[in-house]
């Protein structure tokens, strides 16, 4: 894993080592992913923000409405449906398809876990852990 740290004021100096190190992102999580906005009439992800800065390409999988613990049910799935009917593959089966056209990702970003909160209110640790593994199912 790469980390990278900066203050606010280093915001150019981190884009450019960006573009140096990345050659391709998938954003992978829930509806913050998918860019859930005005009730599922419309999607605005995050990631293609991130195109823009790095101009580098980009994909996402945008579980709507999933949890972590769904999620890592379908990670080999080819075909996962969302709360809002949209169909996405599992995020091993992603990363595997991608590798095996010859253009793999170089990068991947995950934010998943906020229908977990809703889902698991007074539940301790079970988030994190079920986040650790989905990190450990991608070897």
């Amino acid at each position: 894993f790469h980390s990278l740290t900066c203050s606010i004021f280093d915001v150019d100096e981190a884009v450019g080592m960006l573009k140096r190190v990345v050659t391709k992102i998938l954003g992978y999580g829930d509806s913050l992913t998918a860019g859930f906005t005005d009730g599922g009439n419309s999607y605005h992800p995050y990631i293609f923000r991130l195109h823009t800065l790095l101009n580098v390409p980009v994909d996402h999988i945008g579980m709507s409405g999933w949890t972590v613990r769904q999620m890592l049910r379908r990670v080999d799935a080819h075909q996962c449906t969302d709360l809002c009917g949209r169909t996405w593959p599992g995020l091993r089966a992603s990363l595997r398809a991608a590798a095996s056209a010859g253009d793999p990702f170089s990068h991947v970003i995950i934010l998943a876990g906020t229908n977990d909160i809703a889902s698991e209110r007074g539940a301790r640790g079970g988030t994190q852990q079920r986040a650790a593994m989905l990190l450990e199912n991608l070897a």
